[in-house]
């Protein structure tokens, strides 16, 4: 259809334009998409329209699925049908109203040499989350020095620095060890937006769909926030992701985005032992074998540091990717190793290896 095209970008727009605004909050005050012709309303209407029913759950649950689904359709009649009323954009620390209370998360920031954003990242944080961890992993700029003048978070640092991996992997254990219901992971470099923490949420405790892991997506959908990542990581995770999906049979968009939410059935589930920035794709391998429920959620893709470096020899392109898919094969057989001694026929008969 001539024009759809551009009024997809102009929604697509709307989606993005406001960033101190929830993703539940996308439309302008007519209840209609911005940069879409509005019809002329007599008095009568406008004045009728300026008494708003209240938002019912049912419209909320509706927004909600919209967001938690695989792929994302731009068009106006989606937006109208979803959206047929400005709505609330939820509180610090609360779901949108008409869901049901939601039991305590626990937010978890890895965190290695990011004196220049820590602060504000977790001023941030503090504004959409009551618990949270920073994972020192052996800072040396004085980063450390600083989280130990706040009393506002909890702080776990590693003596050494062990690893991106490593980082999670004691988030997960201190996850576990307390009586959160899951766990929210979040970078501390600046790329995350921490407003879109209870949307996250949210989307895992969506009653109409379970969901074990809700991973950010920088691919989803194109945001106006968007920055150029640099070729060889684009290439990289297009490739690996392209991996993941072919032989776990998952659809990904974005293998490697740190910005989650875990259940506590999911954190059960996922034994880490790579503590290196592949900690991801093990993380995808003992998913998939677990049959846990992944969804993805938009994320804008943004770099503030585009040299920033992954330490010896993985800053070239080349070892980083035969690195990660060696991490990817191992995660692959022991998951699938780990499932065929759980479904072993008692007589001991030899059963083919499983294809998740």
């Amino acid at each position: 259809m001539p024009g759809s095209r551009t009024a997809q970008r102009q929604n697509t727009a709307v989606f993005w334009a406001d960033t101190k605004k929830s993703a539940f909050d996308v439309h302008n005050g007519s209840g209609e998409a911005k940069g879409v012709p509005r019809r002329r309303k007599s008095p009568a209407a406008s004045k009728s329209a300026n008494t708003r029913p209240p938002v019912t759950p049912n419209a909320l649950e509706a927004a909600t699925r919209f967001f938690i689904t695989r792929r994302y359709t731009h068009s106006r009649t989606v937006f109208s049908a979803l959206f047929p009323r400005r709505m609330a954009t939820p509180t610090p620390m609360m779901l949108p109203k008409g869901f049901p209370i939601a039991p305590q998360f626990l937010v978890a920031l890895p965190v290695y040499n990011e004196v220049a954003y820590v602060s504000t990242v977790l001023d941030q944080v503090l504004r959409y989350a009551t618990d949270v961890l920073v994972v020192d992993d052996g800072s040396t700029d004085g980063t450390a020095d600083v989280l130990a003048k706040r009393t506002d978070v909890r702080v776990i640092r590693h003596t050494t620095n062990l690893g991106y991996g490593a980082a999670l992997a004691t988030a997960f254990q201190t996850t576990l060890a307390g009586k959160w219901a899951g766990l929210v992971t979040i970078d501390c470099d600046g790329q995350h937006q921490p407003r879109l923490i209870p949307d996250f949420i949210a989307a895992l405790l969506n009653p109409d769909r379970p969901v074990d892991i809700v991973s950010g997506s920088r691919f989803l959908l194109p945001s106006p926030l968007d920055t150029q990542a640099p070729a060889d990581r684009r290439r990289i995770n297009q490739q690996i992701t392209a991996d993941i999906d072919q032989r776990l049979l998952l659809s990904l968009s974005d293998a490697f985005c740190g910005f989650k939410a875990y259940s506590r059935r999911a954190l059960e589930s996922l034994k880490i032992r790579e503590l290196g920035y592949a900690m991801p794709l093990e993380v995808w391998a003992q998913a998939a074998a677990a049959k846990l429920a992944i969804v993805e959620l938009p994320v804008p893709l943004i770099y503030l540091d585009e040299a920033r470096s992954f330490g010896g020899a993985l800053d070239d392109a080349t070892t980083r990717l035969a690195y990660y898919r060696s991490v990817l094969d191992r995660a692959l057989a022991t998951a699938m190793a780990a499932a065929d001694r759980e479904s072993a026929p008692c007589s001991g008969e030899p059963i083919p290896l499983r294809q998740f």
